[in-house]
């Protein structure tokens, strides 16, 4: 278990920025992997399905990889402007990579028994999460 976390390299006026961003991040992962999953699981059940199963599967997980990284790249832009801004000692460019590498594996629980990216594909393949993940 990591003991740092984002509130402990982030000055205490930085906080309420960050933490919005986070909430944002958060809210827009949630929404866009929820978006994806299903629409590659009714393609993927769809009774005059045209192609194979893991061609269908790949063009979904693929799109939804694609939405992470624009989430992922905006995100970066955006704290990095704050790390800029008010000067950050250790570097903006680490401060903002720690910063939203805090938000994915916050967020989207990126390893482990609950991760995000995991229960994108059960929930695409099987039509049921492992963990409880919309109920978080």
């Amino acid at each position: 278990m990591r003991k740092t976390t984002w509130k402990v390299i982030t000055k205490q006026p930085l906080r309420p920025s960050i933490e919005g961003l986070r909430n944002q991040f958060a809210i827009a992962a949630w929404s866009l992997a929820w978006d994806t999953e299903r629409r590659c699981r009714r393609a993927l059940t769809a009774e005059n399905r045209s192609r194979p199963e893991p061609e269908i599967f790949l063009e979904h997980y693929v799109k939804f990889s694609k939405l992470l990284w624009a989430l992922v790249r905006g995100a970066f832009g955006k704290v990095f402007e704050i790390a800029n801004k008010n000067r950050i000692p250790d570097g903006p460019v680490e401060w903002t990579r720690q910063q939203v590498t805090f938000m994915l594996e916050d967020k989207l629980h990126l390893s482990g028994e609950d991760c995000r990216a995991r229960d994108w594909i059960v929930y695409a393949c099987d039509g049921h999460y492992l963990t409880d993940w919309p109920n978080r």
